[in-house]
């Protein structure tokens, strides 16, 4: 948000090694693409590299509240993972 204050302030938690060491697979990440609160390609080399089947989802023309700068590729991330790991 450029201008005012979000009515539900959510502010991203940075888990350490161990925490993404510690979650139980099947493990979905979802980024925007215009992410400006972190780096996000740090945030996936790190999952990748700690998070055992972790599978990670960029969402084109998405910023940090990726369900509402582009909820039509985020919901289809999140169905097709669930439908992924339904089987």
């Amino acid at each position: 948000m450029r201008h005012g204050k979000a009515a539900n302030q959510v502010f991203p938690v940075v888990f350490n090694d161990d925490q993404l060491k510690s979650l139980q697979p099947p493990a979905l990440l979802i980024y925007g693409d215009r992410e400006c609160t972190l780096d996000i390609h740090l945030a996936v080399s790190r999952a990748t590299q700690l998070i055992e089947n972790v599978k990670v989802g960029i969402i084109p023309g998405a910023n940090h509240l990726t369900a509402v700068s582009n909820s039509e590729m985020t919901n289809r991330a999140i169905i097709n993972f669930l439908d992924d790991n339904n089987r």
